[in-house]
């Protein structure tokens, strides 16, 4: 039986730092950040407060947490493929009118792609001017957490997951608990304080990616079909809002319960997820799988993203059962133990797509269990050649068939903000083409 006094402690401790905002942080991954930054917002909401949520880095899951905990979409601040000026711009247009934002970091403080931690949540802080929550693991130690402490208050300083919320219904009742133990283990008061002590912003370089188009179809906005269930539900909501933008209506639809796309898709995005534990209501979802498979020869544009490509393939191999998807690309998908691809990704664009310019360089993120067991590259071409990151296979992603494109990087739009206008003006010419054909 463990007792109390065994139990590893999480205490929140105070660094300096920059005005209703702070940052929860810790010294590695696995830390308790989530877990502390998931109470602190939903005690601070049941106090009355508006809690605007933000995650630093790549990630859907923490993400789709800190969004159920506050009630309102967190937004990620991805130093890698989001320049500075843009973060500022996400950061304040989606702070305003709230009481406090919250910004969860990702692994430990000062940790980034290179030694310089130049995509470190510490850079993230500075860059917002937001105090740090560092949480730390106090299991066995006393003093020693203090020197440990006060290295990360006075480290030098450069000069210049996971389990998503859609599959639990008991999601609710966790939130609920980490707020008990929040408001009752955590200074709440002291916290509020914290963030309204920040210093103000001065006169600053902010950029407001332009993400607004025109629907090239007079009055009637283009339909571009998302799919979101269970099987399907990485997105970050500026991509969603990028389409909007652009001039689109944007739909839900269900691979796998609805029987079809919704009526006038004038094209389709395929976000990533877990396609793997539903593969078998997936390929028994014949109709939809058929439809995609149709509108796709007929030149539908659809763009997918990791698990969107494995639904786009001829099968996924589980334990040696096949489970058929949509067979738009000839390739046969399985599993692995372990992760085949996990960090942040640099492609160029080095083939002609509907999508993306040549030469243009694509950063992005990716993290996959799955393995590419057998493939027909006939019936497909790869445009993107990859500098970083594991990629679809020999060093190349991207899969492009008519006007199919499907990788296995993950892009965000404020960091690819020519992506959505290319879906939109896509999708306006397969608008008019079926209006001709009509």
């Amino acid at each position: 039986m463990q007792h109390d006094t065994d139990r590893p402690r999480l205490i929140v401790s105070a660094l300096r730092g920059g005005a209703g905002k702070t940052t929860v942080a810790a010294l590695r991954g696995g830390a308790g950040k989530t877990t502390v930054a998931i109470g602190i917002i939903a005690a601070l909401k049941n106090l009355g407060k508006r809690v605007a949520p933000f995650k630093k880095g790549p990630d859907y899951i923490d993400a789709g947490w800190l969004s159920m905990a506050a009630g309102v979409p967190a937004r990620n601040l991805d130093p890698f493929f989001i320049p500075s000026p843009t973060i500022l711009h996400s950061f304040f247009s989606h702070t305003a009118g709230f009481d406090i934002a919250v910004i969860e970091g990702n692994r430990g403080l000062h940790d980034g792609i290179d030694i310089n931690g130049s995509t470190s949540t510490a850079e993230i802080a500075k860059l917002l001017k937001a105090p740090v929550l560092l949480c730390v693991d106090c299991t066995k130690t006393t003093r020693t957490m203090a020197a440990l402490v006060a290295g990360c208050a006075n480290f030098p300083e450069r000069h210049m997951g996971l389990v998503p919320t859609h599959e639990h219904r008991w999601a609710r009742d966790a939130i609920s608990e980490a707020a008990d133990i929040a408001a009752r283990h955590i200074d709440l008061d002291a916290v509020l304080a914290m963030a309204r002590s920040a210093p103000a912003f001065g006169n600053i370089d902010t950029a407001e990616t332009d993400l607004s188009g025109q629907s090239a179809t007079g009055e009637t906005p283009l339909t571009i079909a998302v799919a979101r269930d269970a099987a399907f539900q990485f997105y970050y909501p500026e991509n969603i809002e990028a389409l909007e933008a652009a001039g689109a209506k944007v739909v839900f639809t269900s691979p796998l319960y609805d029987p079809k796309l919704p009526p006038g898709t004038d094209a389709l995005y395929l976000g990533g997820g877990f396609p793997e534990t539903h593969a078998a209501l997936l390929a028994k979802n014949e109709s939809y799988r058929n439809q995609v498979k149709r509108l796709a020869k007929e030149g539908m544009p659809i763009y997918a993203e990791c698990g969107g490509l494995i639904y786009l393939g001829r099968e996924l191999v589980l334990d040696g059962t096949s489970f058929p998807m949509c067979g738009v690309f000839r390739v046969s998908f399985g599993i692995s133990g372990k992760p085949v691809g996990h960090g942040y990704t640099v492609s160029t664009v080095d083939r002609e797509n509907p999508y993306f310019p040549t030469g243009s360089t694509i950063r992005g993120h990716e993290f996959r269990y799955s393995t590419v067991m057998d493939r027909q590259e006939e019936n497909f071409d790869l445009v993107f050649s990859t500098t970083r990151g594991k990629g679809f296979a020999d060093g190349r992603d991207g899969l492009c068939k008519k006007n199919v494109l499907a990788a296995y990087t993950h892009i965000h739009a404020l960091g690819t903000p020519g992506w959505a206008n290319a879906m939109v003006k896509n999708a306006s010419i397969f608008h008019e083409t079926k209006n001709k054909n009509r």
